[in-house]
């Protein structure tokens, strides 16, 4: 099988392929995120609804580089800035599926913990 060149990394990949194995593994071949996520956002009240993906407690979820990552984390790092690792995005809607950055606050997991139970939302454990 002839080969030619990746249209990104100019390394070989098989004749009809457009990018070698490493470049599609690494999401080249993907529209930029932002298209991909205004596709799955319908705004409901505020709250900017995710009808893409989601997890098993109901968070968006959106593949990027190499896995799944939540949808309002991908959203408010595009549109607010970054989150440090250290800290967690915690929800002011209390909606799983809401990925309104401005439904967001960055606080400690300690402080999320507080504002769930605060909430109602935490087991007895937690409060």
């Amino acid at each position: 099988m002839k080969k030619d060149n990746c249209l990104f990394c100019n390394s070989p990949k098989k004749e009809k392929a457009k990018m070698c194995r490493t470049c599609y593994k690494n999401g080249h071949n993907r529209k930029p995120i932002e298209e991909r996520i205004e596709k799955f956002v319908e705004i409901d009240n505020g709250c900017w609804m995710w009808l893409g993906s989601k997890d098993k407690l109901g968070y968006g979820r959106i593949l990027r580089y190499e896995g799944s990552w939540l949808a309002h984390r991908i959203v408010y790092e595009l549109l607010i800035g970054s989150i440090p690792s250290n800290l967690e995005l915690c929800h002011t809607c209390d909606i799983p599926s809401c990925v309104n950055p401005f439904h967001k606050f960055i606080g400690t997991q300690k402080e999320n913990i507080q504002d769930a139970a605060k909430k109602g939302r935490m087991h007895k454990a937690y409060a």
